[in-house]
């Protein structure tokens, strides 16, 4: 008997203002077999939210335009289920 693949049909959206990180995120989880929709700020996020609802969030802190704070607030609002990753390169 053969094992039967399936293909991983869960939506993920990348945030992030940096390109590279962006880049980075998106061929991980596209390697793992996940479906990647991205945006370079929260503002873009929301926008892909109400057209497209994915099923988890992986989003940067510090962007322009719109924050990762201010962007996981108005989501929250959006859909109180929705899962966040908060993501940042920020060290002090």
């Amino acid at each position: 008997m053969t094992p039967s693949i399936s293909k991983n049909h869960t939506l993920v959206l990348v945030v992030d203002d940096d390109l590279v990180i962006q880049m980075q995120l998106r061929y991980a989880m596209e390697k793992e077999g996940y479906k990647v929709i991205v945006a370079s700020n929260g503002k873009i996020a929301l926008d892909i939210c109400l057209n497209s609802p994915p099923d988890i969030v992986l989003l940067d802190a510090m962007m322009p335009v719109m924050d990762g704070f201010s962007c996981c607030s108005q989501l929250h609002a959006l859909d109180p289920n929705i899962s966040i990753l908060m993501i940042t390169g920020e060290h002090k």
